[in-house]
Protein backbone atom coordinates (compact mmCIF):
# COMPACT_ATOMS: atom_id res chain seq x y z
CA UNK A 1 0.00 0.00 0.00
CA UNK A 2 2.60 2.84 0.38
CA UNK A 3 4.33 1.38 -2.49
CA UNK A 4 1.27 2.34 -4.40
CA UNK A 5 0.60 5.96 -2.69
CA UNK A 6 4.01 6.63 -3.28
CA UNK A 7 3.68 6.23 -6.86
CA UNK A 8 0.76 7.61 -7.16
CA UNK A 9 1.78 10.55 -5.54
CA UNK A 10 4.54 11.00 -8.00
CA UNK A 11 2.03 10.77 -10.71
CA UNK A 12 0.40 13.83 -9.63
CA UNK A 13 3.39 15.60 -8.42
CA UNK A 14 4.74 15.81 -11.78
CA UNK A 15 1.38 16.15 -13.82
CA UNK A 16 1.28 19.23 -11.56
CA UNK A 17 4.67 20.47 -12.17
CA UNK A 18 4.15 20.05 -15.83
CA UNK A 19 0.52 21.23 -15.78
CA UNK A 20 2.00 25.02 -17.44
CA UNK A 21 3.57 22.73 -19.89
CA UNK A 22 0.85 20.07 -21.37
CA UNK A 23 -1.35 22.33 -23.32
CA UNK A 24 -0.30 23.40 -26.95
CA UNK A 25 2.36 21.07 -27.52
CA UNK A 26 3.02 19.36 -30.65
CA UNK A 27 2.59 15.72 -30.51
CA UNK A 28 5.10 13.34 -32.54
CA UNK A 29 3.77 9.70 -33.03
CA UNK A 30 6.16 7.89 -34.89
CA UNK A 31 4.47 4.24 -36.08
CA UNK A 32 7.10 1.65 -37.21
CA UNK A 33 7.29 -2.44 -37.19
CA UNK A 34 8.43 -5.33 -38.89
CA UNK A 35 7.18 -8.63 -40.61
CA UNK A 36 9.60 -11.82 -40.35
CA UNK A 37 9.58 -15.40 -41.24
CA UNK A 38 12.36 -18.11 -40.41
CA UNK A 39 12.68 -21.42 -40.35
CA UNK A 40 15.14 -23.27 -38.01
CA UNK A 41 16.06 -27.22 -39.04
CA UNK A 42 17.76 -29.42 -35.93
CA UNK A 43 21.39 -30.45 -36.84
CA UNK A 44 20.73 -33.88 -35.61
CA UNK A 45 17.69 -36.09 -37.17
CA UNK A 46 16.61 -39.09 -35.31
CA UNK A 47 16.50 -40.12 -31.93
CA UNK A 48 13.79 -39.69 -29.29
CA UNK A 49 13.85 -36.11 -28.72
CA UNK A 50 10.93 -33.77 -29.44
CA UNK A 51 10.98 -32.23 -33.21
CA UNK A 52 13.08 -29.65 -33.21
CA UNK A 53 12.01 -27.85 -36.27
CA UNK A 54 10.40 -24.49 -35.71
CA UNK A 55 8.58 -22.34 -38.37
CA UNK A 56 7.54 -19.34 -37.63
CA UNK A 57 5.99 -15.78 -38.57
CA UNK A 58 6.08 -12.79 -36.58
CA UNK A 59 5.70 -9.33 -36.65
CA UNK A 60 6.12 -6.09 -34.49
CA UNK A 61 4.31 -2.88 -34.42
CA UNK A 62 5.83 0.14 -32.38
CA UNK A 63 4.15 3.49 -31.64
CA UNK A 64 6.65 5.91 -30.06
CA UNK A 65 4.41 9.18 -28.78
CA UNK A 66 5.89 12.34 -27.26
CA UNK A 67 5.64 16.19 -27.28
CA UNK A 68 10.10 16.71 -26.64
CA UNK A 69 9.01 18.46 -23.59
CA UNK A 70 7.92 16.89 -20.79
CA UNK A 71 6.40 13.54 -22.13
CA UNK A 72 6.87 10.66 -23.87
CA UNK A 73 4.81 7.31 -24.23
CA UNK A 74 6.61 4.05 -26.32
CA UNK A 75 4.84 0.42 -27.08
CA UNK A 76 6.38 -3.03 -28.77
CA UNK A 77 3.41 -5.24 -29.86
CA UNK A 78 4.38 -8.50 -31.50
CA UNK A 79 2.33 -11.59 -32.54
CA UNK A 80 4.20 -14.67 -33.22
CA UNK A 81 2.51 -17.90 -35.23
CA UNK A 82 3.96 -21.49 -36.08
CA UNK A 83 5.72 -24.06 -34.49
CA UNK A 84 8.62 -24.61 -31.97
CA UNK A 85 9.75 -27.23 -30.27
CA UNK A 86 6.95 -30.01 -31.87
CA UNK A 87 4.71 -27.26 -30.26
CA UNK A 88 1.82 -25.09 -32.09
CA UNK A 89 2.64 -21.76 -30.87
CA UNK A 90 -0.18 -18.37 -31.25
CA UNK A 91 1.30 -15.70 -29.24
CA UNK A 92 -0.06 -12.40 -28.49
CA UNK A 93 2.83 -9.93 -26.55
CA UNK A 94 3.50 -6.40 -25.44
CA UNK A 95 7.14 -6.13 -24.96
CA UNK A 96 7.43 -3.16 -23.73
CA UNK A 97 4.47 -0.36 -23.05
CA UNK A 98 5.47 2.08 -20.74
CA UNK A 99 4.71 6.19 -20.67
CA UNK A 100 7.36 8.50 -19.38
CA UNK A 101 6.58 12.09 -17.37
CA UNK A 102 9.71 13.95 -17.45
CA UNK A 103 11.30 17.33 -16.39
CA UNK A 104 15.30 18.13 -16.98
CA UNK A 105 16.29 16.56 -13.68
CA UNK A 106 13.70 14.07 -12.84
CA UNK A 107 11.60 11.09 -14.81
CA UNK A 108 8.95 9.35 -13.95
CA UNK A 109 8.64 5.55 -15.99
CA UNK A 110 5.94 3.47 -15.08
CA UNK A 111 4.49 0.23 -17.08
CA UNK A 112 6.29 -2.74 -19.11
CA UNK A 113 9.70 -2.19 -19.66
CA UNK A 114 13.00 -4.07 -20.51
CA UNK A 115 15.39 -2.71 -18.03
CA UNK A 116 19.22 -3.71 -18.24
CA UNK A 117 21.87 -3.01 -16.39
CA UNK A 118 25.71 -3.32 -17.21
CA UNK A 119 27.84 -2.26 -20.02
CA UNK A 120 29.18 -6.11 -21.00
CA UNK A 121 28.59 -8.00 -24.32
CA UNK A 122 28.33 -11.45 -23.67
CA UNK A 123 27.32 -11.73 -19.99
CA UNK A 124 26.15 -8.96 -17.54
CA UNK A 125 26.84 -9.77 -13.84
CA UNK A 126 25.11 -6.77 -12.61
CA UNK A 127 21.63 -7.12 -14.47
CA UNK A 128 18.56 -8.22 -12.11
CA UNK A 129 15.35 -6.82 -13.87
CA UNK A 130 15.40 -8.57 -16.58
CA UNK A 131 14.18 -12.19 -17.32
CA UNK A 132 14.68 -14.05 -20.63
CA UNK A 133 13.75 -16.61 -23.16
CA UNK A 134 16.90 -18.71 -23.03
CA UNK A 135 15.27 -20.56 -26.24
CA UNK A 136 13.67 -18.16 -28.37
CA UNK A 137 14.21 -18.76 -32.12
CA UNK A 138 15.73 -15.84 -33.12
CA UNK A 139 19.06 -14.21 -35.48
CA UNK A 140 17.96 -11.32 -33.31
CA UNK A 141 19.40 -11.82 -29.64
CA UNK A 142 17.65 -8.92 -28.42
CA UNK A 143 14.36 -11.12 -28.98
CA UNK A 144 15.93 -13.08 -25.70
CA UNK A 145 14.85 -10.46 -23.55
CA UNK A 146 11.04 -10.33 -21.70
CA UNK A 147 10.76 -7.12 -19.87
CA UNK A 148 8.66 -6.93 -16.55
CA UNK A 149 6.47 -4.33 -15.08
CA UNK A 150 8.05 -1.65 -13.37
CA UNK A 151 8.35 1.69 -11.73
CA UNK A 152 11.14 3.86 -12.01
CA UNK A 153 12.21 7.28 -10.92
CA UNK A 154 15.11 9.02 -12.77
CA UNK A 155 17.12 11.74 -10.63
CA UNK A 156 19.51 13.61 -12.52
CA UNK A 157 21.24 16.46 -9.96
CA UNK A 158 24.13 17.10 -11.87
CA UNK A 159 25.46 16.79 -15.49
CA UNK A 160 27.73 14.29 -14.15
CA UNK A 161 25.00 12.16 -12.16
CA UNK A 162 22.44 10.48 -12.50
CA UNK A 163 20.32 7.99 -10.28
CA UNK A 164 17.74 5.37 -10.46
CA UNK A 165 15.63 3.67 -8.09
CA UNK A 166 13.27 0.69 -9.84
CA UNK A 167 10.91 -0.98 -8.19
CA UNK A 168 9.26 -4.10 -9.29
CA UNK A 169 5.61 -4.87 -8.20
CA UNK A 170 5.52 -8.43 -9.97
CA UNK A 171 7.56 -11.70 -10.46
CA UNK A 172 8.81 -12.81 -13.92
CA UNK A 173 11.03 -15.82 -14.19
CA UNK A 174 13.81 -17.02 -17.31
CA UNK A 175 11.96 -19.48 -19.50
CA UNK A 176 14.86 -21.61 -18.87
CA UNK A 177 17.28 -23.38 -21.65
CA UNK A 178 15.81 -26.48 -20.41
CA UNK A 179 12.68 -26.34 -21.79
CA UNK A 180 12.91 -28.02 -24.96
CA UNK A 181 14.69 -31.05 -23.66
CA UNK A 182 12.98 -34.28 -24.02
CA UNK A 183 12.25 -35.26 -20.11
CA UNK A 184 11.43 -38.92 -19.84
CA UNK A 185 8.13 -39.81 -18.55
CA UNK A 186 9.25 -40.49 -14.79
CA UNK A 187 9.74 -36.76 -14.62
CA UNK A 188 7.36 -33.67 -14.32
CA UNK A 189 8.49 -30.05 -13.82
CA UNK A 190 5.89 -27.49 -12.81
CA UNK A 191 6.99 -24.31 -14.39
CA UNK A 192 6.38 -20.74 -13.47
CA UNK A 193 3.29 -19.23 -15.82
CA UNK A 194 3.03 -15.44 -16.21
CA UNK A 195 3.51 -13.31 -13.48
CA UNK A 196 3.85 -13.63 -9.77
CA UNK A 197 2.36 -11.11 -6.97
CA UNK A 198 2.46 -10.53 -3.32
CA UNK A 199 5.42 -8.78 -1.26
CA UNK A 200 7.68 -12.03 -1.61
CA UNK A 201 7.66 -11.72 -4.91
CA UNK A 202 8.59 -7.77 -5.29
CA UNK A 203 12.12 -6.06 -6.48
CA UNK A 204 13.55 -2.95 -6.32
CA UNK A 205 17.03 -1.52 -6.65
CA UNK A 206 19.22 1.44 -7.30
CA UNK A 207 21.73 2.63 -9.42
CA UNK A 208 24.02 5.79 -9.93
CA UNK A 209 25.47 6.59 -13.60
CA UNK A 210 28.75 9.10 -13.21
CA UNK A 211 29.88 10.38 -16.28
CA UNK A 212 33.43 11.79 -16.53
CA UNK A 213 35.05 13.45 -19.39
CA UNK A 214 37.34 9.90 -19.42
CA UNK A 215 34.95 7.13 -18.35
CA UNK A 216 31.66 6.34 -17.26
CA UNK A 217 30.97 4.51 -13.98
CA UNK A 218 28.21 2.90 -12.44
CA UNK A 219 27.36 1.40 -8.94
CA UNK A 220 23.96 -0.45 -8.09
CA UNK A 221 21.84 -2.46 -5.63
CA UNK A 222 19.35 -5.10 -6.17
CA UNK A 223 16.83 -6.97 -3.65
CA UNK A 224 14.47 -9.33 -5.50
CA UNK A 225 13.71 -12.54 -6.75
CA UNK A 226 16.56 -13.50 -9.46
CA UNK A 227 15.23 -13.50 -12.87
CA UNK A 228 16.78 -16.99 -12.87
CA UNK A 229 14.72 -19.44 -10.88
CA UNK A 230 15.86 -22.56 -9.48
CA UNK A 231 14.35 -26.24 -9.81
CA UNK A 232 13.02 -27.80 -6.11
CA UNK A 233 12.24 -31.38 -5.55
CA UNK A 234 8.45 -31.56 -4.81
CA UNK A 235 7.78 -35.66 -4.41
CA UNK A 236 9.21 -38.98 -5.73
CA UNK A 237 7.31 -42.20 -6.12
CA UNK A 238 9.07 -45.69 -6.19
CA UNK A 239 7.64 -48.21 -8.36
CA UNK A 240 9.38 -51.82 -8.52
CA UNK A 241 9.97 -53.38 -11.51
CA UNK A 242 11.48 -56.50 -13.02
CA UNK A 243 15.05 -54.65 -13.21
CA UNK A 244 14.59 -52.89 -9.90
CA UNK A 245 13.05 -49.98 -8.78
CA UNK A 246 12.19 -47.13 -10.79
CA UNK A 247 11.85 -43.61 -9.73
CA UNK A 248 9.21 -41.33 -10.65
CA UNK A 249 9.77 -37.51 -9.55
CA UNK A 250 7.91 -34.05 -9.66
CA UNK A 251 9.61 -30.94 -9.65
CA UNK A 252 9.07 -27.02 -9.46
CA UNK A 253 10.74 -24.49 -10.74
CA UNK A 254 11.23 -22.45 -7.66
CA UNK A 255 12.61 -18.54 -7.57
CA UNK A 256 14.71 -17.61 -4.41
CA UNK A 257 15.61 -13.69 -2.99
CA UNK A 258 19.05 -12.44 -3.29
CA UNK A 259 20.50 -8.94 -2.71
CA UNK A 260 23.11 -8.09 -5.31
CA UNK A 261 25.50 -4.87 -5.46
CA UNK A 262 27.53 -4.22 -8.50
CA UNK A 263 29.47 -2.05 -10.60
CA UNK A 264 30.59 -1.52 -13.99
CA UNK A 265 32.88 0.89 -16.13
CA UNK A 266 33.17 2.10 -19.77
CA UNK A 267 36.30 3.99 -21.25
CA UNK A 268 38.13 4.54 -24.29
CA UNK A 269 41.85 4.13 -24.59
CA UNK A 270 43.08 5.06 -28.19
CA UNK A 271 41.04 2.58 -30.72
CA UNK A 272 39.87 0.59 -28.43
CA UNK A 273 36.90 0.48 -26.35
CA UNK A 274 37.11 -0.61 -23.09
CA UNK A 275 34.26 -1.84 -20.62
CA UNK A 276 33.58 -4.08 -17.73
CA UNK A 277 31.49 -4.71 -14.78
CA UNK A 278 31.38 -7.48 -11.77
CA UNK A 279 29.27 -7.97 -8.83
CA UNK A 280 28.60 -9.76 -5.65
CA UNK A 281 25.54 -12.21 -5.21
CA UNK A 282 24.08 -13.20 -1.95
CA UNK A 283 20.86 -15.77 -2.11
CA UNK A 284 18.83 -14.82 1.73
CA UNK A 285 17.72 -18.39 1.97
CA UNK A 286 20.81 -21.07 2.15
CA UNK A 287 21.86 -23.47 -0.07
CA UNK A 288 22.87 -26.05 2.59
CA UNK A 289 18.86 -26.34 3.34
CA UNK A 290 17.45 -25.38 0.07
CA UNK A 291 18.44 -27.20 -3.10
CA UNK A 292 16.89 -24.44 -5.70
CA UNK A 293 19.30 -21.85 -3.80
CA UNK A 294 22.58 -21.12 -5.34
CA UNK A 295 25.67 -20.08 -3.46
CA UNK A 296 27.06 -16.74 -3.02
CA UNK A 297 28.82 -15.40 -5.73
CA UNK A 298 31.01 -13.10 -7.28
CA UNK A 299 30.84 -12.61 -10.75
CA UNK A 300 32.91 -10.13 -13.18
CA UNK A 301 33.07 -9.24 -17.06
CA UNK A 302 35.97 -7.78 -18.55
CA UNK A 303 35.96 -6.58 -22.90
CA UNK A 304 37.67 -4.70 -25.34
CA UNK A 305 36.24 -3.82 -29.01
CA UNK A 306 38.47 -2.19 -31.85
CA UNK A 307 37.15 -1.92 -35.39
CA UNK A 308 39.95 -2.71 -38.55
CA UNK A 309 38.88 -1.31 -41.58
CA UNK A 310 35.38 -2.87 -42.16
CA UNK A 311 35.54 -5.44 -39.36
CA UNK A 312 34.35 -4.84 -35.92
CA UNK A 313 36.19 -7.11 -33.31
CA UNK A 314 35.30 -7.31 -29.64
CA UNK A 315 36.64 -9.83 -26.90
CA UNK A 316 35.55 -10.57 -23.68
CA UNK A 317 36.76 -12.11 -20.44
CA UNK A 318 34.09 -13.84 -17.85
CA UNK A 319 34.93 -15.45 -14.58
CA UNK A 320 33.37 -16.25 -11.52
CA UNK A 321 34.11 -17.42 -7.96
CA UNK A 322 31.72 -19.07 -5.40
CA UNK A 323 32.59 -17.78 -2.11
CA UNK A 324 31.66 -20.33 0.12
CA UNK A 325 31.93 -23.40 -2.21
CA UNK A 326 31.39 -26.81 -1.33
CA UNK A 327 31.66 -29.79 -3.65
CA UNK A 328 28.69 -31.86 -4.50
CA UNK A 329 28.16 -35.08 -2.96
CA UNK A 330 26.94 -36.64 -5.82
CA UNK A 331 27.11 -36.10 -9.79
CA UNK A 332 24.72 -34.15 -11.55
CA UNK A 333 22.44 -36.64 -13.48
CA UNK A 334 18.37 -35.86 -14.63
CA UNK A 335 16.31 -37.99 -12.20
CA UNK A 336 14.55 -39.74 -15.44
CA UNK A 337 17.85 -40.67 -16.18
CA UNK A 338 19.01 -42.40 -13.12
CA UNK A 339 19.37 -45.87 -13.36
CA UNK A 340 16.89 -48.46 -11.56
CA UNK A 341 18.52 -49.09 -7.91
CA UNK A 342 17.15 -51.73 -5.46
CA UNK A 343 15.49 -51.05 -2.67
CA UNK A 344 18.54 -52.35 -0.55
CA UNK A 345 20.57 -49.57 -2.10
CA UNK A 346 17.90 -47.17 -1.42
CA UNK A 347 18.20 -47.91 2.07
CA UNK A 348 21.62 -47.13 2.14
CA UNK A 349 21.09 -43.17 1.14
CA UNK A 350 20.43 -40.45 3.98
CA UNK A 351 16.92 -39.78 3.35
CA UNK A 352 15.66 -42.89 1.75
CA UNK A 353 14.27 -42.10 -1.98
CA UNK A 354 13.35 -38.24 -1.51
CA UNK A 355 16.53 -37.83 -0.10
CA UNK A 356 18.25 -40.04 -3.20
CA UNK A 357 16.11 -37.22 -5.67
CA UNK A 358 16.39 -34.33 -3.46
CA UNK A 359 20.79 -34.90 -3.87
CA UNK A 360 20.31 -35.64 -7.77
CA UNK A 361 17.94 -32.44 -8.63
CA UNK A 362 20.45 -30.31 -6.17
CA UNK A 363 23.14 -31.50 -8.21
CA UNK A 364 21.46 -30.81 -11.50
CA UNK A 365 20.96 -27.23 -10.03
CA UNK A 366 24.35 -26.53 -9.49
CA UNK A 367 25.04 -28.08 -13.15
CA UNK A 368 23.04 -25.47 -14.43
CA UNK A 369 23.80 -22.57 -12.27
CA UNK A 370 27.23 -23.23 -12.95
CA UNK A 371 28.52 -24.36 -9.24
CA UNK A 372 29.77 -27.63 -9.69
CA UNK A 373 33.50 -26.17 -9.52
CA UNK A 374 34.75 -23.07 -6.99
CA UNK A 375 35.96 -20.76 -10.39
CA UNK A 376 34.99 -20.56 -14.06
CA UNK A 377 36.24 -19.10 -17.01
CA UNK A 378 35.01 -18.03 -20.32
CA UNK A 379 36.11 -16.56 -23.28
CA UNK A 380 33.72 -14.87 -25.67
CA UNK A 381 34.18 -13.24 -29.10
CA UNK A 382 32.78 -11.28 -31.79
CA UNK A 383 33.77 -10.52 -35.35
CA UNK A 384 31.08 -8.66 -37.69
CA UNK A 385 31.65 -7.21 -40.90
CA UNK A 386 30.26 -4.48 -42.84
CA UNK A 387 30.60 -4.68 -46.60
CA UNK A 388 29.41 -4.07 -50.16
CA UNK A 389 28.22 0.06 -48.78
CA UNK A 390 26.51 -1.78 -45.47
CA UNK A 391 24.22 -4.26 -48.10
CA UNK A 392 26.18 -7.42 -46.86
CA UNK A 393 27.51 -7.72 -42.83
CA UNK A 394 28.70 -11.18 -41.93
CA UNK A 395 29.16 -12.53 -37.88
CA UNK A 396 30.81 -14.82 -35.44
CA UNK A 397 30.02 -14.96 -32.20
CA UNK A 398 32.12 -17.41 -30.15
CA UNK A 399 31.88 -18.38 -26.57
CA UNK A 400 33.71 -20.84 -25.01
CA UNK A 401 34.49 -21.78 -21.25
CA UNK A 402 37.43 -23.73 -20.05
CA UNK A 403 36.35 -24.75 -17.04
CA UNK A 404 33.38 -26.88 -18.52
CA UNK A 405 34.71 -27.46 -21.97
CA UNK A 406 31.48 -25.73 -23.29
CA UNK A 407 31.37 -23.78 -26.86
CA UNK A 408 28.83 -21.84 -28.24
CA UNK A 409 28.74 -20.74 -32.10
CA UNK A 410 26.90 -18.70 -34.05
CA UNK A 411 28.42 -17.88 -37.79
CA UNK A 412 25.97 -15.91 -39.82
CA UNK A 413 25.55 -13.44 -42.80
CA UNK A 414 22.74 -10.84 -43.26
CA UNK A 415 22.00 -9.48 -47.12
CA UNK A 416 20.41 -6.79 -47.47
CA UNK A 417 19.40 -6.73 -51.17
CA UNK A 418 16.45 -3.96 -50.76
CA UNK A 419 15.82 -1.25 -48.47
CA UNK A 420 13.74 -2.20 -45.78
CA UNK A 421 14.82 -6.48 -46.65
CA UNK A 422 16.82 -8.38 -44.58
CA UNK A 423 17.83 -11.72 -45.36
CA UNK A 424 19.54 -13.90 -42.69
CA UNK A 425 21.13 -17.21 -42.63
CA UNK A 426 23.22 -18.78 -40.35
CA UNK A 427 23.65 -21.74 -37.04
CA UNK A 428 23.45 -22.01 -33.29
CA UNK A 429 26.11 -24.76 -32.02
CA UNK A 430 26.71 -26.29 -28.58
CA UNK A 431 28.95 -28.64 -27.74
CA UNK A 432 30.20 -29.50 -24.36
CA UNK A 433 31.75 -33.10 -22.82
CA UNK A 434 29.78 -35.37 -21.87
CA UNK A 435 27.07 -34.77 -18.85
CA UNK A 436 27.62 -30.89 -19.08
CA UNK A 437 24.93 -28.53 -19.87
CA UNK A 438 25.66 -27.70 -23.34
CA UNK A 439 25.81 -31.41 -23.85
CA UNK A 440 22.33 -32.04 -22.81
CA UNK A 441 21.04 -29.20 -25.17
CA UNK A 442 23.51 -29.61 -28.28
CA UNK A 443 20.49 -31.94 -29.52
CA UNK A 444 17.46 -29.84 -29.15
CA UNK A 445 18.94 -26.37 -29.75
CA UNK A 446 21.80 -26.79 -32.04
CA UNK A 447 20.29 -26.13 -35.20
CA UNK A 448 20.60 -24.29 -38.79
CA UNK A 449 18.12 -20.96 -39.82
CA UNK A 450 17.02 -19.09 -42.55
CA UNK A 451 15.08 -15.60 -42.15
CA UNK A 452 13.25 -13.05 -44.04
CA UNK A 453 12.61 -9.76 -42.48
CA UNK A 454 11.01 -6.45 -43.68
CA UNK A 455 10.78 -3.51 -42.48
CA UNK A 456 8.46 -0.50 -42.18
CA UNK A 457 7.48 2.84 -41.17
Amino acid sequence: MKRTFFLVSAVIFLFWWNQNQLHGQPVNTTVSGFLRTGLYEGLYQGGNEKPFASVFGDGGIRVDVRNNLNFRAYTDLRYRYGSEFGENVSEVMMREGWISLYRPKLELIMGQRIIKWGRADFDNPTSSFNPRNLTVRSPEKDDIDLGNISASIVWKPAPFLSVQGVAAPFYRADILITRPINLPESVTINGINGLSGGKAMAGYGIKADIYSRGADFSMSFFNGNDPQPGIAFTSAEAIVGEGGVDVFSELTVSPYRISRAGIDFETVAGRFGLRGEGSYTKPELSFREFEFVPMPEIRWAAGADVSIGSLMIGAEYIGKYITDFEQSPVEPMLPGEMPPITPEQIGLIPGGLEGYVYLQTAAFNRLYMYQLKEHYHSLGLRIEGDLAMGRVAPSLIGLYNFTTRELALVPSIKIKPADGLTLMAGADIYKGVKGSLYDIIDRPLSSLFIVMRVDFQ
